[in-house]
């Protein structure tokens, strides 16, 4: 719920969201949901991240299944996130 309070807020637009599809409050369907029904937030990356083997879910731009490598992780954090470091957005 607190991931979701930020999304809304004005304090910046992230460039992507890491999604556990299993969550204790709200699973990561949901999640998704709420942010591919809001116009600002619809294109946002979502990249999930998983135990459960499956095919990427609709509205995810990449899907990690767990266990994965940290080096994996980074990279594909890294391709949502070029040039945020050289002053561009969140």
């Amino acid at each position: 719920m607190q991931a979701l309070d930020y999304l809304h807020s004005d304090d910046g637009y992230p460039c992507v969201v890491l999604l556990d599809l299993m969550m204790p409050v709200m699973d990561g369907w949901q999640v998704m949901e709420i942010l591919r029904r809001e116009k600002r937030l619809d294109e946002l990356a979502i990249v999930v991240v998983s135990a459960t083997r499956g095919t990427r879910p609709s509205g995810a731009k990449r899907y990690l299944n767990k266990p994965f490598d940290i080096r994996v992780l980074l990279d594909t954090v890294q391709e949502f996130c070029r040039g945020v470091a050289a002053g561009g957005s969140t």
